[in-house]
Parts: C-alpha cells; structure tokens; sequence
C-alpha cells in the first residue's frame, strides 16, 4: 500500500511539474472535490452504517439509501487523493516557511476561471464578511501553486479523514448500542445470535477505519500541514501585512480582526481540530513525538477564546476538547494515557500558557451569549472538556494565580453594566450545578416509580406494544440520569476546587445566598426524607453516588467555614432548620 500511494503521488508531481497539463490536473483534482463535496457534508447517521452491521432480520437498517454508493466515489478513492496532495504540500508544509507566505486567503472566496477549487467560495468563514465585496470575489487574479495545494488539501482532508473519522465514532456508538441489546437479549437464542454477528461485522469495520487512519505516514503528511496551517493562521491573525511568519509574542492580540479572517472557510480549524482530537482518541503516544506541539498549543490560545477572529462557538469549544487530549492520567481509546512530564511542559513552559485560564473561562462563557447559544444539553458536551482542563490546570500555581487575578478584578467591578468574566463564570457554573443536580434528583426518582412499577407487575399486564413503549422510555430515562449524575458530580467538583482557593467573591450577598440556598436544597435532598424517592436498583449503573455529592456538598461549606457572611446566608435559608435536624440525628453520612 505504502508503495502505491507513493508511486500515485509521484505520477501526480510529474504531472503537475509539466506545465503543459497542470492545469487541466488541477482542474480534474477540483472538479472531483467539488462534486464529492456532497458526501461528507452527509451526516453519519445510524442507517447509513448499514453496510457494518446489517444482518439477518434486521430491519432497522432498511432506511439506507443504496444510491449514496453510486452518487459519489469511495472513502478509499478521497483517501488516496488525499494522501497525493498532502505530498504534494509537503515541500510547503513546515511551520514558520517563508513559502507559506505564497498563500492568498482571498483564493477561497474568488470565483473567477483561475480557481480551480469552485465550491470552497460556499463555505462559512472565521468571520463575518462586511458587504459582498464583489469586486474581490470577482477579480481576475491568478493563484501560486501552492495556494491551490494549500486549500486543496485541507479540503479533501475535510472530505476523506475527517468524515472516516466521524464515521468510526458512529460506528464506536453503535457497537455500545449493540452490545447493550445483546447483553438484554440472551434469553433469546435467535436475536444473540444475531447480534453477535452484528458486533463482528462492526468490530471488523471498526478496526478497518482506525488502522487506515493511524497509518504511520499518512500521520505524518497530516501532521506537517496541520502544524503548518497553524503557524499561518497565527500570522494571518496578528499581522497579515508582514513580510514574514513569526511565533506569536503577546495575547490577547490587540488589532482589530484583519479582513484576510474572512476569506478563510472554517473547514481548516476543523480539520485542525479534527486532528487533535483522533489523537486524542486513537493514537495518544503520537502526541509525545509531535515535533510541533507547541504551534498546536498558539492555535487554541489564540482562537479558542477571541469571538473576533473565530465566530462560530461550537468550533471555539471544539478546540477546547482538541486540548484536552494533552491532558495526563486520563484513559484513551487506544488504552493509554499520556505521559505526565509532557502535559506538564506545555502547560508550564509554553511561552503563552499562562492566558489559559483566561481563554478556557471566556469560551465556557461565550456558549451563552445571545446569538451564540447552543442548544442546551450540547452546551453541557462542550463544558466537559473544559472542566477537565480546568481541574487540571489548577495543580500549578502559575494558572490557579491567574485565576485569583481574574476573580480580584471581578470583585472590583462587580456593579459594572458588563459583568466581569469571572462573575459570569461564576453564574454559569452555578446554573450549571443547580440544573443537573435537580435534573439528576428528578430523572431517580422517576426511574424510582417505574421500577416500582415493574415489581408490582403493572408493566407486565400492558400489551406488547405499550409495554415495549415504556421500557424504552425507562431505558432513555436511566441515559439522562446516568449522564446528569456523572456532569453534576462534576461541577461539584470544580464548584469545591475554586471555592478552598476563592471566597470573597462568592460572599457577595447575592451570590452568597444563592449558592447557601443551592446547597441546603441538594442536601434536604440527598439526606432528608425525599432521599427514600432515589433509592434504585443498580445506583452503579446510573453513577449515582450519593455519598459523593454529600461530601462535595459538605466540602464546599466547610470552604466557607471562616466566613461569617456565608453562615449567616445557610442560616437564613428556610431549609436549614430541617437540614440541621436531620443531620443531628445523623442520616447525613
């Protein structure tokens, strides 16, 4: 294979070397692109994984539609024609290369007869475009090679890895689904059998995808484009008008947000994002190896937390889960975990680190601003990551200080008409703790009543249909539950990490009795007479752990413990008086 793909891209280079025919190979490489655009804007939904898991009787698949094989080329064809661009890019692809300098962001936006990548004009940009700067997208420029190279290669990236990877997530899902319903299905004979045939089929596809993907030099040609495109995006968003690409010196970057940001389609931090994040998945040694983390690192402090220069929120919090594949000690995809001194270096000696915390807390907020929300649950998937850079950030003094720093100016300006970021911070992490903590307590007790319902034999006497109804509706109801405990044990947690090293601000009166009524709400909960409502079978399958969320609870009064003003606010509240009989009598713990 290897030899192939090298004989291909050498064909293509002799190809383009002639100049003769260079157009028309541009031409063909762009009008194949474009026309296979349309497969990987294609979601990767559950029927479309037909082909790895269809079997048998089953007919949930029957959805696919057998003309998507005919309408566009194969994974393997986009994959091929991926890895002869990303050669072809490679005498370009070194960061900091003055040859980069050859690429004009204005390529994706022209439509004149010398681009010969049509559809990259339709993409979205970083930015807002001001008017619709028609003479630019018309203009009888001419393009550098390697401009073409440039965008033709993130934009077949986008269309083959990218969209394999997407896939191999879905099928990842789908294979969780399937043993589920195996492990449910062992009584009957017929349906294990065949969901076991499905679980080889998916198996196989699975670590077909995963080994093609990992391939050693295609992570290698991937790599030298994306640490590239890192360092040029950095230039474009600093200075564009310099004669040459340097390393990033100071942020936040005080300009104001260049035209050039507008030209460039959004598919390229995706991509870069994408990268980041399969290693993070599926190949976490490569990270240690990596000869340009550090452009990788600029990226995300540049980008994750300027609106200015990247508008779109879901990518800004993309970048924050591409990061935290840096982080040490947590378990991977691939069953390994990164080495420690590494993640260390970079959060200790990056010469930007310390605008982290920072730039983590204004993308943790910006996913709320009007005009920027994201649907609610999925803002929740977004904070994840961002909680687990948070947590481990906090183990160096150099972040948990600038945090301290962020918390001391928001304290100063707390009557400001534009609230501080670290009030709104602050505001939202509560919000976030009090909605899935309630949500946690109410999706128990639920799951409570209908196993209640089951024993008594309720569910039994039901017809088959409406029986089956409400097993699937138990089944979603312990998903929700399992995923609100886990995400409300966790904000817990930070909510306890920031409150032992921050609490003037937190007794502001406001927020003091807001957070002291919180509280005493969860704790009447979990230890007063209601707690009987969240008693359940299998409290490990949902995560519900109510010793845990009693002692983070405790944890997080105990932070306040010298501050009167706290005392006082847990005091007024109307439930201590119930809480404190009961934790008298010692049902507490």
């Amino acid at each position: 294979m290897k030899l192939y793909q090298e004989q291909l891209s050498q064909l293509f280079k002799n190809f383009v070397k002639n100049a003769d025919v260079r157009n028309d190979v541009l031409k063909w490489i762009g009008d194949c692109l474009s026309e296979n655009r349309g497969k990987s804007k294609k979601k990767v939904r559950r029927q479309n994984l037909c082909l790895f898991f269809s079997v048998g009787k089953n007919k949930e698949w029957s959805s696919h539609n057998p003309m998507t094989a005919y309408l566009y080329v194969s994974d393997g064809f986009l994959l091929n024609l991926n890895l002869v661009l990303l050669n072809l890019a490679r005498p370009f692809a070194e960061p900091y290369s003055s040859k980069l300098l050859k690429i004009d962001p204005i390529y994706a936006i022209c439509q004149n007869s010398h681009v010969h990548l049509k559809d990259l004009s339709k993409e979205t940009p970083f930015i807002a475009r001001e008017g619709e700067q028609t003479d630019e997208k018309n203009a009888d420029l001419t393009f550098h090679f390697i401009t073409e190279i440039f965008f033709m290669a993130h934009f077949c990236y986008s269309s083959s890895v990218q969209r394999m990877h997407r896939t191999l997530l879905k099928i990842n899902e789908e294979l969780s689904r399937v043993q589920q319903a195996y492990n449910a299905a062992r009584a009957n004979h017929e349906d294990a059998t065949r969901l076991e045939t499905a679980m080889e089929k998916g198996l196989s596809a699975f670590f077909n995808i995963k080994t093609v993907l990992n391939e050693p030099r295609l992570l290698e040609l991937v790599n030298a484009l994306m640490s590239s495109t890192c360092s040029w995006l950095g230039h474009i968003a600093d200075a564009p008008e310099k004669e040459s690409i340097e390393p990033i010196r100071q942020l936040p970057l005080k300009n104001k947000a260049p035209k050039e940001l507008s030209f460039i389609p959004e598919l390229i931090i995706e991509n870069i994002s994408d990268f980041l994040t399969f290693l993070g998945r599926f190949n976490v040694q490569l990270f240690e190896s990596l000869p340009h983390v550090n452009e990788y690192v600029t990226l995300v402090l540049v980008f994750m937390g300027d609106a200015s220069r990247l508008r779109n929120p879901h990518l800004r919090a993309q970048l924050a889960e591409a990061f935290e594949a840096i982080i040490p000690n947590k378990q991977h995809a691939s069953g390994r975990t990164l080495n420690s001194s590494f993640a260390e270096m970079i959060f200790t000696t990056h010469p930007l680190i310390e605008h982290l915390p920072r730039v983590l807390l204004d993308v943790f907020v910006s996913i709320e601003l009007t005009g920027q929300a994201v649907a609610f649950e999925q803002k929740f998937n977004y904070r994840r990551p961002m909680y687990e850079i948070l947590e481990y950030l906090w183990k160096f003094d150099k972040h948990r200080q600038q945090v301290k720093i962020l918390a001391e100016f928001a304290e100063e300006h707390i009557d400001d008409a534009e609230a501080p970021l670290f009030l709104r911070f602050i505001n939202l992490l509560m919000n976030d703790a009090n909605y899935l903590l309630d949500e946690a307590l109410s999706h128990m007790a639920r799951l409570r009543n209908n196993q209640e319902a089951m024993d008594r034999g309720e569910w039994a006497a039901l017809p088959d249909q409406q029986r089956q109804e409400l097993e699937n509706t138990f089944r979603h109801t312990g998903q929700i539950a399992r995923y609100t405990n886990i995400m409300g044990l966790k904000t817990l947690i930070i909510l306890d990490m920031i409150t032992h090293d921050i609490q003037s601000i937190f007794c502001n009166r406001a927020i003091c009795e807001r957070l002291a009524s919180m509280l005493n709400y969860f704790l009447q909960h979990l230890v007063g007479p209601k707690r009987r409502n969240l008693k359940v079978r299998d409290l490990n399958e949902y995560q519900f752990e109510p010793p845990k969320l009693v002692a983070k609870v405790t944890d997080i009064y105990l932070n306040f413990a010298q501050r009167e003003e706290f005392s006082i606010a847990v005091c007024n509240d109307g439930m201590y008086g119930e809480i404190n009989f009961f934790c008298k009598r010692k049902k507490c713990f």
